[in-house]
């Protein structure tokens, strides 16, 4: 992954930085230790632009699988403040919190705000912090519960509970409690309309390695910092060379 300072087109068309909003951000998701920035680059291989996470004490490369490179939000925040480089905050969610995040892709308009009537009726569903993802075109939803699994993905719907880093802008609907409610029995009724008969996250990302055989940056920096040495890669990645 790189930007090409060299094409015009290309960093021209580059998304906005993220306008984030501290104040509209649950309070309970800012006392874990989970925090990332990212950035907006541009992924050749796949053609399009991608948010990987950094590290905002390092501003390396963060991991989704590596607490070491995650910082509280105070300080992820600070460094999105201080360094124009980083576009914005997110969170990485863990089998060790209580957290499960709904993804509703290309389902708002930017323009407008205009919602896709499915995606209001999942938002109504689950009646939960919901807030627009930085592109302006999608939203994401934050609950209380377990996933009976790793996470699911079908068509523009995406459910994890970890393994992934999410973003955080604070812009939450005109509708929306703004508080994270606890809802397992709302999460199952969604699962069960929604993600029934939905491939699981994780075999349909290993059948396209598998096509493939090539592996994004971020997935090699996550495999890499997941290893039996992976302390000594992240702490290659923060610049001990020793």
């Amino acid at each position: 992954m790189m930007n090409s300072p060299f094409n015009e087109d290309l960093i021209k068309n580059k998304p906005k930085r993220t306008k984030v909003l501290p104040t509209f951000i649950p309070d309970e998701l800012k006392s874990f230790i989970q925090c990332v920035c990212w950035k907006w680059e541009w992924d050749m291989k796949r053609g399009k632009w991608t948010k990987p996470p950094y590290n905002a004490r390092t501003r390396y490369y963060a991991s989704s699988t590596n607490r070491s490179t995650w910082s509280s939000f105070n300080d992820a925040y600070a460094a999105y403040e201080e360094n124009m480089e980083f576009d914005g905050i997110g969170f990485v969610p863990t089998a060790n919190d209580p957290y499960v995040m709904i993804d509703l892709d290309h389902c708002v308009d930017p323009t407008n705000g205009h919602i896709e009537p499915w995606a209001k009726e999942i938002v109504d569903l689950i009646d939960s912090y919901t807030e627009l993802t930085p592109s302006g075109a999608g939203l994401r939803i934050i609950i209380r519960g377990k996933l009976p699994d790793r996470g699911r993905k079908v068509g523009n719907i995406e459910v994890y509970d970890k393994g992934h880093y999410l973003t955080l802008t604070g812009h939450i609907l005109p509708f929306s409690s703004g508080k994270i409610i606890d809802a397992q029995s709302k999460l199952d009724t969604f699962l069960q309309k929604y993600i029934k008969n939905g491939k699981e996250h994780e075999e349909t990302h290993k059948a396209q390695q598998d096509s493939t055989s090539i592996l994004s940056d971020m997935e090699v920096l996550d495999k890499a910092s997941s290893a039996k040495n992976g302390d000594k890669f992240t702490q290659l990645m923060d610049g001990d060379i020793s």
